[in-house]
């Protein structure tokens, strides 16, 4: 080969390994945006391998709430990125182009393929815009930070007070932030600038909107319920009162006023003319008292002490005062409302209708066939968890079920959640398994709004609307709204959209209003 061919050669590769360098430092940063499902836009965030992100570099399915998961197979080149992540059915394999500060392309997913797309976004401290911004009088956007460390990455959710918008924002430099849906337009949806005490929302056909940052007025309170002290903060509106109010009852496990659910919600509903008080659960933050020992009497006559405080206030009227709660909460506030004539109204959001027993049964049932498994082994699996709440229930064969437990760990169906007690803690199981929903409905009369998720995992969600339906029929409750959402979960979230769908939020806050003016004329 002649000396110049050689040395064309040397040069060519010395320019492609030169470009094809510079298109993974290129790349080598933090990418949010997201994936088309169902035409739905599916928030994901693209860590590509840097030295920060170490040599495979990570996804963060926001929707899945599968976060780190490894990339394989990341190759840029010519201005073409590829890469994989997952296994089995989840599976997914990501082809785009790089041009102007984005990525996009189509992911596929054995024989399906979506359109996705991607900007580039940075660490930024978010905290200090976290709070509450006003456009016009009534129409609130609040911001919150994420719960989950994204691989480092913070963001904002804004929630609109009037549309019941959710969204992810996404930090484009210190102070300026984007958001999707992710639409069919290279440049994102909405770009919102901070500057001091204001935020500029810009959002593609409309005009540029300027919102004031405000404050909610809040007061650390506290209240007993026996030799229990409770810690909790009241939120209240910016106008004067008396205002119309509602006590967040608690879900299972050590809650508090910390998650952001709560705060999410007590803005919401202040925005809309509501106050709210949030308050730790027993035996969690500054409040005293054990959760694990207590049962669901407990719970609500801790959250019924706060509706006594509320009631002794001045800035709270006292004839409009209601309770909420998910989960768990669902079966305290239905218990609270049959216990105190002072409940106006109920809120329950995907409280079950079934027993906790009977719950966590279907629970294990739906887990085992989610995974793939058959009637065998989801018998198996029911086996072992009847067992274990037995033992709990009646403080004995133990011995029995922890021999059955070591065979059963060697199962592949086996996991952990389907054998929740133990000896040493199982007296909050004993005094809630058989909880019966039905009976205490039966003495509920004041105003019902029970909202649930078809695809909830963890409970029956027509089963359990037909009994809250049923049982309030019974106590001559005429006022009872019951909506199922088709594609929600526990969280009553879209698991397509890792977030909850405006309807969550606005659903709530009109039937809120209409029954606190209601009770006004």
């Amino acid at each position: 080969m002649p000396q110049q061919t050689r040395l064309l050669i040397s040069i060519c590769l010395l320019f492609l390994t030169g470009a094809s360098a510079r298109a993974a430092e290129a790349i080598a940063a933090d990418w949010a945006g997201g994936m088309k499902i169902n035409g739905q836009w599916s928030p994901f965030l693209l860590h590509a391998p840097s030295k920060e992100h170490g040599p495979a570099g990570s996804v963060d399915l926001v929707a899945g709430l599968l976060f780190g998961q490894a990339l394989d197979n990341f190759v840029v080149e010519a201005g073409h990125v590829h890469f994989e992540t997952g296994s089995g059915a989840d599976h997914l394999v990501f082809d785009g182009e790089l041009r102007d500060g984005s990525i996009e392309g189509k992911v596929t997913s054995g024989n399906t393929q979506r359109i996705f797309r991607l900007y580039r976004t940075i660490k930024a401290d978010v905290s200090r815009f976290a709070g509450n911004y006003e456009l016009e009088p009534g129409h609130v956007i609040s911001l919150t930070t994420n719960r989950r460390n994204l691989s480092g990455v913070r963001l904002l959710i804004a929630l609109d007070s009037q549309t019941g918008q959710n969204q992810l924002l996404f930090a484009r430099s210190a102070t300026t932030f984007f958001s999707g849906p992710f639409s069919e337009t290279p440049a994102a949806e909405t770009t919102v600038e901070f500057e001091k005490s204001i935020s500029k929302w810009k959002t593609s056909g409309s005009p540029l909107a300027i919102a004031k940052r405000i404050d909610f007025p809040e007061e650390n309170v506290s209240f007993k319920n026996g030799s229990v002290t409770l810690a909790g903060t009241l939120i209240l509106p910016i106008a004067p009162g008396p205002h119309p109010a509602v006590v967040f009852a608690h879900g299972s496990g050590p809650d508090s006023r910390a998650n952001p659910f709560y705060r999410t919600m007590a803005n919401c509903y202040a925005a809309n003319g509501v106050a709210v008080l949030i308050y730790d659960k027993r035996g969690v933050g500054e409040s005293t008292g054990n959760w694990k020992s207590s049962g669901f009497d407990d719970f609500a006559g801790d959250t019924l002490a706060g509706v006594d405080l509320l009631r002794t206030r001045p800035d709270i009227d006292h004839q409009k005062i209601g309770v909420s709660g998910m989960s768990q909460g669902g079966w305290i506030v239905a218990l609270c409302a049959a216990r105190s004539p002072d409940i106006a109204f109920i809120i329950s959001l995907s409280g079950p209708g079934v027993s906790p027993e009977e719950q966590g049964a279907y629970m294990v049932e739906h887990r085992v066939r989610a995974e793939g498994f058959g009637d065998a082994e989801v018998r198996e699996a029911l086996a072992m968890y009847q067992m274990n709440s037995h033992c709990a229930k009646t403080n004995s064969g133990w011995t029995e079920y922890e021999a059955a437990l070591e065979l059963a760990r060697k199962a592949k169906w086996y996991h952990p959640e389907y054998t929740p007690q133990n000896r040493d803690e199982h007296e909050q199981w004993r005094a809630i398994c058989d909880f019966d929903p039905a009976a205490v409905l039966e003495k509920v009369h004041c105003p019902v709004l029970a909202l649930l998720g078809k695809v909830d995992p963890l409970l029956p969600a027509e089963k359990s609307a037909e009994v809250w339906k049923e049982s309030l029929a019974r106590a001559g409750n005429t006022d009872v709204t019951i909506s199922i959402f088709p594609y929600a979960d526990h969280s009553l979230g879209d698991p397509n959209l890792g977030m909850h769908r405006p309807e969550f939020f606005t659903i709530q806050r009109d039937w809120l209003i209409r029954h606190v003016q209601r009770a006004r004329q």
